[in-house]
């Protein structure tokens, strides 16, 4: 269980960083990730808990059917952290695709050039009115 929460706990800073970044091209994109992680997380956060109690019931009661119990059962929370971590692995790589997208706004290029070519015809005037 300790490396699933590792994992969750990595995944869920990764996301966090992510976040920002797509609220600066999508504002709803970020608010229905920040929902989902806020709807999630606890879910996943409780299995990890899970997983901390059933480890304790097998280490505390060797060779008992409280102990093949607890085996059986952390088997399957396990899998659905490990289904969950998954999950926010596929969201962290969605989110990553999508900051490869271009700006809804007007691009650098479209901000830039008008300055750029501003910044060229002062010269130019500069140089007219120096050699005149």
């Amino acid at each position: 269980g300790a490396e699933q929460a590792q994992r969750l706990t990595s995944l869920r800073m990764q996301l966090a960083q992510v976040i920002p970044a797509i609220e600066r091209l999508h504002p709803d994109a970020a608010s229905e990730l920040r929902r989902a992680d806020h709807e999630a997380a606890p879910q996943l956060h409780a299995l990890v808990d899970r997983l901390v109690i059933l480890h304790g019931i097998r280490r505390e009661m060797v060779a008992t059917e409280a102990e093949a119990a607890a085996t059986t059962a952390a088997v399957e929370v396990r899998e659905r952290l490990t289904t969950g971590c998954t999950t926010y692995e596929r969201i962290i790589a969605a989110s990553a695709t999508m900051l490869a997208a271009p700006d809804v706004a007007r691009g650098t290029e479209e901000v830039l050039t008008p300055a750029l070519q501003g910044l060229a015809a002062y010269t130019h005037g500069l140089q007219r009115a120096a050699g005149a």
